[in-house]
């Protein structure tokens, strides 16, 4: 998961990656200052998602709680 800020043509462009987060999430409900007090403050974020899945043949939709931003520290500290 990053986020950076960058001038393209005389436009303030937004770039946010989040492995696993569906493309709507992360364009309308994660913001770059989620990005950075995440890390400072050991936390971790969920966010809803629906998805539509094939499971045998069978179509059926998914209502998703994820984790979405989280500090590398919590994991390596067995917390997450």
């Amino acid at each position: 998961m990053y986020s950076f800020i960058t001038e393209e043509k005389d436009k303030i462009v937004n770039k946010k990656k989040a492995k696993g987060v569906k493309k709507n999430v992360i364009k309308k409900e994660i913001t770059h200052d989620n990005y950075l007090i995440v890390p400072f403050n050991n936390q971790k974020m969920h966010h809803q998602m629906r998805s539509i899945r094939s499971e045998l043949h069978q179509i059926s939709s998914y209502h998703l709680n994820k984790v979405s931003l989280f500090t590398v520290l919590l994991m390596i500290r067995g917390i997450f």
